[in-house]
């Protein structure tokens, strides 16, 4: 029934029911034969008070329930609704409720992930998204927080986090969380949850590690290794401040990063020897740009320990030699 006034009672009722009896709803909706196709038409439906309504159902159908999500996914799910997100702006309840069907899809369902990564879902519809511009604010850092945990669903089950990993190294995916790693206009929270998440995507996994320890930030072309050693040093805070999460996530990633990895260790090791200091360490002629000019990150951590005041602390952990040389 196309009327929008049927349409729209018959949706509230079923919003009702889910509230109520949400597993003998889905049960319901699983013996109807054409139940779960129907509703997925409605998500067509042009008019916003109709899609809103539908979205809620679906919110809820699949919580949980693994046959209502398979059948959702082969019915083309994922690509109805990402196709919503990306026409929808920053901060729309309607782009927050796809971003939540689509995790409830793939969280806790490995035949559903499996089924996303190989139908190329990474790197047609999360990929695009994580690469638009970082811009902070509330309505972009709500679509980042989902779209990590999109990305946390990927990486589960235990034995499919090898082969999830490896998927989204190759296809930008863990370039673009490093990337919102470095940038100094999203929230404390957000920083967090990006460098938790990249320290899960390289956890035990020397291809993206190799690839972490190889790339330039593109915001100063320093290298991130630097940038993420920063955000483990910057700030010496309470447990309350805010920005104590973003120092226990980076030192989680380092945790992640180094455990098992005989060639970051010995790399790290090597650079923890004092070594002479030339004009081109503090960005002389003929430095070679930002990355020279920073200190090697053994450095960085042996002149923390040694320092005595806040401002050079922060100097050293951006990797100034000058206030090394100092010490």
């Amino acid at each position: 029934e196309r009327d929008w006034s049927v349409r729209l009672s018959v949706l509230k009722i079923l919003n009702i029911l889910a509230a109520e009896r949400l597993g003998a709803l889905q049960q319901a909706v699983l013996c109807s034969a054409q139940g779960l196709a129907r509703l997925m038409d409605v998500l067509n439906d042009s008019r916003e008070i109709i899609r809103n309504e539908v979205l809620l159902v679906m919110v809820a159908l699949t919580k949980g329930n693994t046959e209502v999500q398979k059948i959702m996914a082969f019915e083309g799910a994922f690509d109805t609704l990402f196709g919503i997100v990306k026409e929808e702006e920053e901060g729309s309840i309607i782009l927050v409720d796809c971003l939540i069907i689509i995790n409830n899809l793939l969280h806790g369902n490995p035949s559903n992930a499996t089924f996303f990564r190989e139908m190329a879902g990474v790197s047609q519809h999360i990929l695009p998204l994580l690469q638009r511009p970082i811009v902070g604010g509330p309505g972009w850092e709500q679509r980042w927080t989902h779209l990590l945990d999109v990305i946390g669903s990927l990486l589960s089950p235990p034995e499919a986090l090898q082969s999830a990993q490896t998927t989204l190294g190759k296809q930008g995916v863990l370039l673009a969380v490093a990337e919102a790693c470095t940038s100094k206009v999203i929230s404390k929270a957000a920083k967090a949850a990006s460098l938790r998440m990249l320290g899960v995507l390289c956890h035990k996994h020397t291809p993206n590690r190799i690839t972490l320890s190889t790339y330039a930030a593109k915001c100063d072309g320093v290298p991130l290794l630097h940038h993420l050693l920063a955000a483990c040093l910057h700030e010496r805070t309470q447990r309350d401040d805010p920005a104590h999460e973003v120092n226990a996530a980076a030192a989680f990633f380092w945790k992640c990063y180094l455990s098992g990895n005989v060639d970051g260790q010995q790399h790290l090791a090597a650079t923890l020897m004092p070594q002479p200091i030339f004009d081109d360490d503090f960005g002389g002629e003929g430095g070679g740009g930002p990355a020279a000019s920073v200190l090697p990150i053994g450095r960085i951590l042996i002149s923390s320990l040694m320092v005595a005041n806040e401002a050079d602390a922060r100097r050293i952990a951006d990797g100034d030699p000058g206030a090394a040389a100092r010490l």
